[in-house]
């Protein structure tokens, strides 16, 4: 049986975070449809560009609407109720406005994914620099059984820096908690 996740404040979060991605669609064409009509004789390099940047915004976009979002929908319908129901109705306290704790998952809905604690095997902190100066940080975790790394943008990453650590103990702390509960059991 199905749960019913239209309720669930992950799932509302990531359709959130999907009217935003689904904005780019209309941003994308936009952009396409301002380099073909300022150009209309000859095909300069900035027109190019713009339309591939342009094609890149509207796959973007749908890839959101028709991809990750079903995804999600599919994975929390699947999910055991008992499980779904630790996630409660209510958002618990957001990190640096990217990441939710819960009791079983680290929940990143700007990414459209819940991690359990025990996949995380890594984690590293980034941050980017502009002309030397600090512009952002990403968090890329490790996680068992993908071959690729998730690197998450942190949406607040001016206060991020100074508790990048607080954000990882977390995570650890509460990986050791699922580990020693799955023990007992």
């Amino acid at each position: 049986m199905k749960n019913d996740v239209t309720q669930c404040w992950f799932y509302q979060l990531c359709k959130k975070s999907c009217a935003k991605d689904v904005g780019f669609i209309f941003v994308g064409a936009a952009l396409i449809l301002v380099c073909l009509l300022l150009f209309k004789i000859v095909f300069s390099t900035y027109q190019i560009i713009g339309i591939v940047l342009g094609g890149a915004l509207i796959v973007s976009g749908l890839s959101a609407f028709f991809k990750k979002l079903p995804k999600v929908r599919a994975f929390l319908e699947g999910m055991p109720a008992e499980w779904l129901a630790t996630l409660g109705n209510v958002p618990p306290q957001d990190w640096y406005k990217t990441f939710y704790f819960t009791q079983y998952y680290l929940c990143i809905p700007s990414e459209y994914i819940m991690v359990r604690y025990s996949d995380i095997t890594e984690i590293q902190i980034q941050r980017k620099l502009t002309n030397n100066v600090t512009s952002g940080y990403s968090v890329v975790f490790t996680i068992a059984g993908r071959s690729d790394c998730l690197n998450v943008p942190v949406l607040d990453w001016k206060s991020f820096g100074t508790g990048a650590d607080k954000l990882v103990e977390e995570i650890n702390n509460r990986k050791l908690a699922m580990m020693q509960s799955t023990q007992e059991n």
